[in-house]
């Protein structure tokens, strides 16, 4: 038999994932939030004995977590408590330029559900 080398091994687990609409990472049926402005954004997750740290595409460390304990019901790791009274909208501006990367159609779109719906025409896009 030989001897075990000198140098520490890492034997953490480390993948990309995609931050997803929630701003959400899903990692083993766990979703782990994620500052909203990397949505979209495919970011390094690394797994080791007792956390979860999640970096961001190019740069370094965006967040870390302990690692969800089995059976846990609350699948969202990370996320404020439904109990709040407040609620956060995503601002209006950020959905109109959001829906304006989908084409060119969609900035008539807009401008319709505007001009249709004036007083609710926000609930309508958010609604997109």
């Amino acid at each position: 038999m030989q001897a075990l080398p000198n140098k520490q091994y890492d034997t953490s687990i480390i993948e990309y994932r995609v931050v997803n609409n929630e701003s959400c990472i899903e990692w083993k049926g766990y979703y782990y939030v994620v500052p909203n402005q990397y949505m979209y954004e495919s970011c390094l997750v690394r797994e080791s004995n007792q956390q979860i740290i999640i970096y961001g595409p190019g740069s370094g460390e965006i967040i870390r977590y302990l690692l969800a304990e089995k059976g846990r019901k609350n699948r969202y790791i990370g996320r404020r408590s439904q109990n709040s009274k407040t609620t956060t909208y995503t601002q209006t501006r950020e959905v109109i330029s959001r829906l304006e990367e989908l084409g060119p159609i969609m900035a008539e779109y807009i401008e319709q559900v505007k001009k249709h719906k004036p007083g609710t025409y926000r609930h309508h896009l958010r609604g997109v």
